[in-house]
């Protein structure tokens, strides 16, 4: 996740994206059956996006469940088997992707 050289720091001196991959690094170690991400990647920059992306999506293979929550559609659609979008308040016709 690129935190190599800040493990040493208190969490008080990591920046907002740090802390935003220090917070999926510690949820993704636990191996969870499932998970439920809101803008995981909003304040990171898009080397850091692609390792988080790639990190989730090598979970997912290993049979991790992903609600991913997003305002990104190209994200969605790099990251889901499946994209739902919601338009005032209900969710549109659903649509297939590749992940």
């Amino acid at each position: 996740m690129g935190l190599a050289g800040s493990l040493e720091w208190e969490v008080g001196r990591l920046s907002t994206g740090e802390r935003q991959r220090l917070a999926l690094a510690r949820a993704l170690c636990r191996k969870p059956e499932a998970l439920l991400l809101d803008e995981p990647t909003a304040s990171l920059d898009g080397h850091a996006t692609g390792l988080a992306e790639d990190l989730i999506r090598g979970c997912c293979g290993e049979g991790m469940a992903l609600l991913l929550v997003t305002h990104d559609r190209r994200q969605a659609e790099r990251m889901a088997k499946r994209v739902l979008q919601m338009s005032n308040g209900k969710i549109d016709q659903p649509s297939e992707s590749a992940p």
